[in-house]
This record gives C-alpha cells, sequence and structure tokens, in this order.
C-alpha cells in the first residue's frame, strides 16, 4: 500500500512504493529528490506541476500518452494506481527538489 495521507491527499517523504501492489518505488528510477536518471532514460520530475503528473499518470494507464519500449514500465505502474492515489503521488512528486 503507499504510504499517504489520504486526509491531506499528500504522500509522505518515505514513499516506498509498494510490495502487495507490485509497485516499485518512484525513487527507484527517478532518484531520491526525482532529478531523474537521464543516461537510463528517466526523466526529471522534481517541481513538476500537480496536474501534470496526474494527467500523464492516468494518460499512461489508459494508454492514451504515447509511449515507448522504455516508458512501458510506467504504463503497467500506473495501472495499478486508482485516481485518489494518482492525485497524492502527484502532490508527493510536486514537493520534490
Amino acid at each position: 500500500r503507499l504510504r499517504c495521507d489520504w486526509s491531506s491527499d499528500v504522500c509522505s517523504s518515505d514513499l516506498a512504493g509498494s510490495l502487495e501492489k507490485g509497485l516499485p518505488a518512484c525513487t527507484a528510477c527517478h532518484s531520491p529528490r526525482g532529478r531523474g536518471n537521464s543516461p537510463a532514460g528517466f526523466p526529471l520530475l522534481s517541481g513538476q506541476k500537480t496536474e501534470y503528473i496526474a494527467k500523464t499518470l492516468k494518460d499512461y494507464r489508459l494508454r492514451n500518452r504515447q509511449y515507448s519500449e522504455q516508458s512501458e514500465i510506467m504504463v503497467s505502474i500506473a495501472y495499478k494506481l486508482d485516481d485518489r492515489e494518482i492525485d497524492a503521488l502527484a502532490s508527493f512528486i510536486n514537493g520534490l527538489y
């Protein structure tokens, strides 16, 4: 289960994925501060607008976003998230620096 405070829709700083849902930690690919990993093709997330992150994750989930073989991992991750989890995650990502 994602470690989020659903009452405020903000994920805590110890968001570590979910073994139960088969979700890796965002930081595993995008770095602990969300700075990404350019050589591996994982983009910068820190400071992205909440709305953009939420829309992107929902688009991945619905397969409405143009994606490459490299971003297939995001499709499989987003598919396992409901709207509330996506909104909370987007809020958390927005606060990374």
